[in-house]
């Protein structure tokens, strides 16, 4: 599972992995990795490169990924 959190920090749901990573197989959105961010914000100029190794260090050390996209609302479970 794999919590979301709402931009109004007052609602957190989960979301399972296998169905998201179906989601991704399908086109209907992308998992962004650790990884993935570093290297596009390596060319993504000086200043975002220079924080690069920074966020993908946060981003491992947070077990955090990045979704692009949206979740369809029936695979979303209350996580409180």
């Amino acid at each position: 599972m794999v919590g979301i959190q709402a931009h109004n920090n007052r609602r957190v749901c989960k979301a399972g992995l296998a169905e998201l990573r179906d989601l991704e197989a399908q086109g209907v959105i992308r998992i962004w990795d650790a990884d993935g961010v570093y290297a596009v914000l390596l060319t993504s100029g000086k200043k975002l490169a220079k924080q690069a190794a920074d966020v993908r260090v946060a981003m491992r050390r947070n077990s955090e990924i990045l979704i692009e996209g949206q979740i369809p609302a029936g695979l979303l479970e209350q996580a409180n």
